[in-house]
């Protein structure tokens, strides 16, 4: 995706998790989240933070930890990550429904000789307390996205446009993941900031059908589902 120059103002920083990575995106945007480069469904992701007097914050699910000094939240953040790899990756501050963050589930499919399709378009709103969208894990809710985005703190886009660019984004990753995975479904979770901007934030190969049948309107379930 880091080669496609539509794409690529999309995607916030990521590297593999070490010292050097943490301490200098820490740095240089004031928080991270540090989450398994293998997880599912939110397990172990965790959020950092720049707090006023050098202190810093560590969110993991509804636990708040501080600690003083850059270095002190390495070592901490080390400790709880070394039993398998993780990545670091600049936190985008997320819209938010009723002071909740929500990102957006977009689901592309194709059958063996058809057009890729966006398929599903949903909004996923975190549960009260949690920062993490998952929301199995933070016993949050789906809504449709156009229902997020007008109750939200968004200004300066319309739901239309930003719909639109969700859906372009979703076409052409699932493109580029096409050529060099093979795959036939894809899907990607996209974070939308308080100006309207869309952030990449990962994809998946193997996405959950079941959150589209929490939606009320059947309808986008029904077609994931026929295209499985």
């Amino acid at each position: 995706m880091l080669t496609s120059p539509s794409l690529l103002p999309a995607l916030p920083e990521t590297y593999g998790m070490s010292r050097s990575h943490f301490l200098a995106l820490l740095d240089r945007y004031g928080q991270v989240v540090v989450k398994p480069s293998g997880g599912w469904g939110g397990d172990g992701v965790l959020f950092i933070s720049r707090q006023r007097g050098g202190s810093y914050e560590i969110v993991d699910g509804r636990k708040k930890q501080q600690v003083l000094g850059a270095e002190e939240a390495y070592l901490q953040v080390a400790g709880k990550t070394k039993a398998k790899p993780h990545v670091v990756q600049r936190k985008i501050d997320l819209a938010a429904v009723g002071g909740r963050p929500f990102d957006v589930r977009v689901v592309v499919q194709r059958k063996q000789s058809s057009d890729w399709a966006v398929t599903g378009i949903l909004a996923k709103i975190a549960g009260p307390g949690y920062r993490i969208t998952n929301v199995e894990r933070s016993r949050g809710r789906v809504v449709p996205l156009s229902a997020a985005i007008l109750q939200s703190n968004i200004q300066g886009k319309s739901a239309g446009r930003i719909q639109a660019e969700v859906t372009r984004m979703g076409l052409q990753s699932a493109e580029l993941f096409r050529q060099h995975y093979g795959v036939r479904k894809v899907g990607l979770d996209i974070g939308i900031d308080v100006s309207g901007k869309p952030w990449i934030i990962e994809a998946n190969f193997k996405p959950a059908d079941s959150l589209f049948r929490k939606l009320k309107d059947k309808s986008m379930y029904r077609k994931i589902v026929s295209l499985d």
